[in-house]
């Protein structure tokens, strides 16, 4: 086996990105940008297509959710576990839209939180299946 290959299997059993800090700078540049859009009045993010609202709202906090989860395995939150920082997340994400009350032609809405919520959940689960997977194939 050649050290490359060797440093590589090594990489991916640790579970450590190569770039940490890219990472960590992807995770803080996205959660700006999610505050920069919530500060931003309704009509100048506002669509006519039905429920694209929702669809921007789980993405947004889907993306945030999998660079949480990346840093997670770089160990950035220290020795939080997964559940409480998901938690946090949660709990940022509902302060986001409480937010948007002092916004003006902004409206807070239990669907869009929801939506926020979702997003970061099912960013949770894939990153619990792919930690379950790596868990029983180490050498994948």
């Amino acid at each position: 086996m050649s050290f490359r290959n060797r440093k590589l299997k090594e990489t991916r059993l640790s579970g450590r990105h190569k770039y940490p800090s890219t990472i960590r700078i992807w995770l803080i540049i996205w959660f700006i940008l999610i505050w920069v859009l919530s500060s931003l009045p309704a009509s100048e993010v506002t669509s006519d297509v039905q429920y694209l609202d929702k669809a921007v709202h789980l993405s947004q906090y889907f993306i945030l959710g999998i660079l949480v989860f990346l840093n997670f395995r770089q160990r950035f939150f220290g020795s939080l576990n997964k559940q409480l920082v998901l938690a946090i997340f949660l709990l940022l994400a509902a302060i986001d839209e409480f937010y948007q009350h002092f916004i003006p032609n902004r409206d807070v809405t239990l669907w869009d939180m929801m939506a926020n919520w979702a997003g970061l959940v099912i960013a949770y689960w894939i990153s619990a299946a792919r930690r379950e997977k790596d868990d029983r194939n180490p050498e994948s």
